[in-house]
């Protein structure tokens, strides 16, 4: 059995748009990386895929996985590579070549740069009716006052945004917070990485696989969204790297509906 251990990115970097750990270093990687490669062989997805049917052809060995496509990610995969590894990196498609903001990275931002009481002008903002963009779907939207919001934080409200909505209502929430044009923030940041970067990596023997096209909760999809999700992202892979993509992650860990799953 192949152990598999996953990372996203150094939050360090571009900490207002993580929600994760943000004492985590590049050391701190470095240090678990050598500590790994003395102990197991790490491998890909895919080499995990080939070699499944062999005896013990997984014995000793560790995945070591990144998801979102973050910039830093083609340098953790230089420190597997100088410990004779190689890893895979699972990639949002809309987001690579700094094209958009994903919209977690959005919401992550606007609430890394308001207060609580401004946040939550913010969602009474965006669940006002009376707004004109969007505002049939807007009333339905869940109030931060309801009972299944524990706190009226901008991360815990988008979790319970329909997930056809999402994009817009994070161009929405920071259009609302008054923040730059995103255009300006990927321009000036760069926090995704970029196709060029992903075929030198798949080319250096690492591997990619989908972690869907636009990152939502896949447990929320209905069928032809995630079939859209997964596909696409997939077909945009194998265009850009000229590999099929054997592997996917569900966003959030959160599996779709078994049914659909199948």
């Amino acid at each position: 059995m192949c152990k598999i251990i996953y990372y996203h990115g150094l939050p360090g970097r571009f900490p207002e748009l993580s929600s994760v750990n943000r004492a985590f270093t590049l050391a701190h990687f470095r240090r678990q990386i050598r500590w790994l490669s003395n102990r197991y062989e790490l491998i890909t997805v895919d080499e995990v895929l080939n070699r499944s049917g062999a005896k013990n052809g997984l014995t000793n060995t560790v995945c070591i996985t990144t998801d979102d496509g973050l910039a830093d990610n083609a340098i953790f995969a230089e420190i597997v590579a100088g410990y004779g590894g190689r890893m895979t990196l699972f990639l949002n498609t809309a987001v690579l070549d700094n094209r958009d903001l994903m919209w977690r990275h959005k919401v992550n931002y606007v609430a890394s740069m308001t207060d609580a009481a401004r946040q939550k002008t913010l969602i009474g903002n965006l669940t006002d009716p009376s707004r004109s963009v969007g505002s049939r779907s807007r009333s339905r939207l869940p109030q931060s006052g309801q009972p299944t919001l524990r706190q009226p934080t901008l991360q815990d409200w988008s979790q319970h945004w329909p997930m056809r909505q999402k994009d817009s209502l994070a161009d929405a929430l920071w259009n609302s917070a008054g923040l730059a044009p995103v255009g300006e923030f990927l321009a000036g940041h760069r926090p995704y990485l970029s196709w060029q970067q992903v075929r030198s990596l798949v080319a250096d023997g690492h591997a990619v696989g989908t972690h869907t096209v636009s990152h939502p909760d896949c447990s929320r999809l209905d069928w032809d969204d995630l079939r859209d999700e997964v596909t696409e992202s997939a077909r945009t892979i194998r265009e850009h790297t000229g590999r099929p993509v054997q592997a996917l992650t569900w966003p959030f860990g959160r599996r779709p509906k078994p049914e659909l799953e199948r």
